[in-house]
């Protein structure tokens, strides 16, 4: 019975250990991108540093796999790259989300951001339209005004403004025309 009791102690002090030490990891990381941030608004780019923190990031997303916060700082970790003018590792990190955290609500905003990314930073309009479609099919029912938008980018993918505006001016005759009819 002393043997099952002081078990039971040890086990429960390792736990509050480790769940403590989990809150430190990720309130040290939230204060790197605070400072990320800070460097960022004061016009000062500081890649060594946005590395260091995408790497502790990384680590932690490893070391607590179910852990919901792992996907937030992943998706944050992606904004950072992508204001970095680092799209390419942004698309990997949203890809990992998408991979890793997939239940996570993140993994829905990581899937429409990487479609956001590759149409208007990568400017690869096939892959847009795969990461926009592939929203639609998993999420479309999540936010449907959010939905409505992704179908209308769909439709304007790869057109020019140009273009847009000779559509825009088209719809506005045939409007005039059935009102006049």
């Amino acid at each position: 019975m002393r043997y099952l009791t002081y078990s039971l102690i040890v086990i429960g002090l390792f736990a509050m250990t480790s769940c403590t030490q989990k809150k430190k990891e990720y309130a040290d990381i939230q204060k790197m991108f605070d400072t990320l941030g800070l460097k960022i608004q004061q016009g000062y780019i500081d890649t060594a540093y946005l590395n260091k923190t995408i790497a502790e990031v990384k680590q932690y997303a490893d070391e607590h796999p179910k852990d919901s916060l792992a996907a937030k700082l992943l998706f944050q970790s992606a904004q950072q790259l992508e204001s970095h003018k680092m799209a390419d590792q942004a698309v990997q990190i949203l890809e990992k989300i998408q991979k890793d955290f997939s239940e996570s609500a993140y993994a829905a905003k990581a899937l429409l951001t990487e479609g956001f990314i590759y149409n208007n930073i990568l400017h690869n309009i096939d892959q847009a339209k795969v990461k926009y479609n592939e929203y639609l099919e998993k999420y479309k029912n999540l936010d449907t005004n959010l939905s409505r938008d992704v179908e209308l980018e769909l439709q304007h993918l790869g057109k020019s403004a140009e273009e847009l505006v000779k559509e825009f001016e088209a719809r506005i005759e045939e409007t005039k025309e059935k009102i006049n009819q």
